[in-house]
């Protein structure tokens, strides 16, 4: 199954499938997670002519651009599906904002702030400070 992501969509979480599987007995549509997987995991679990696979979770798997491929085996039927995502931020201007994809509230919330400051400061330890002290260096002829 082809699944269009949301236009907002930036990094995935998880994701959750509402399927009945008929091998397992489960006839009342049920919530699931879905295991994400790579390319590499293809030839495992897509049916092919000597290979019919029983997934025990529907697998995801993520294309370029914005599209996303479910597999499922053949015992599973699919009738929705839930993302867990981070999507976009909106733009932060300090004037009134003039669309939806502009906001003039800050979308991070507060707890967050002694994390950035913390990521911050050891980028500027690790990195800056150690380009400065090797500019710094007189050049050996």
């Amino acid at each position: 199954m082809s699944l269009d992501l949301p236009e907002d969509f930036l990094y995935y979480l998880q994701s959750f499938s509402k399927a009945t599987n008929s091998l397992a007995g489960v006839s009342t549509p049920s919530w699931t997670p879905n295991r994400l997987v790579d390319h590499a995991e293809i030839d495992n679990i897509t049916n092919a002519l000597f290979n019919k696979p029983i997934l025990r979770k529907p697998c995801v798997l993520f294309e370029e651009g914005d599209k996303a491929i479910l597999y499922k085996d053949i015992d599973t039927d699919i009738f929705n599906i839930s993302y867990i995502y981070l999507r976009k931020p909106k733009r932060l201007t300090l004037e009134n904002p003039p669309a939806e994809t502009y906001t003039n509230e800050c979308e991070l919330d507060p707890y967050l702030h002694p994390d950035i400051v913390e990521i911050a400061v050891k980028l500027f330890i690790e990195d800056y400070k150690y380009k400065f002290a090797r500019s710094a260096q007189p050049q050996q002829a």
